[in-house]
């Protein structure tokens, strides 16, 4: 693959996980999309800090928040467990985890919007 190529690739999928952060927070919430996310989040922004030597995509990355997806597997227990008080208590917690986590998601979005204007700047 030739280096425009690669930037290419990189232009692409960073426009994807802007993509995807947008269908997240538009009410595609689900703990799989959620998930998918993060994983996609790590994986980007480990290439892209080996890839890129701009210190203002740096900085950005840096201040990418960690999606912990892991916080909402209670959510089938507190479906079964719904009924009880305990139930109602474990939804409230999964709510608002799921509230910060869609907070941090739209932060990354912002960030990698950022990162992508930089890259596609240098690009030319």
């Amino acid at each position: 693959m030739d280096q425009q190529e690669r930037q290419a690739l990189i232009a692409r999928q960073l426009k994807d996980i802007v993509s995807q952060a947008d269908n997240i927070l538009k009410g595609n919430d689900s703990n799989e999309a959620i998930e998918g996310f993060s994983k996609y989040s790590g994986e980007l922004k480990k290439y892209l800090k080996e890839d890129s030597s701009n210190d203002m995509i740096l900085e950005r990355l840096a201040q990418l928040p960690f999606i912990d997806y892991k916080q909402l597997d209670a959510t089938a227990t507190s479906t079964i467990l719904g009924s009880s008080l305990f139930g109602a208590v474990i939804t409230l917690r999964n709510y608002n985890k799921k509230k910060k986590i869609l907070a941090d998601i739209r932060t990354a979005q912002g960030l990698y919007s950022s990162i992508e204007f930089l890259y596609r700047s240098e690009m030319t």
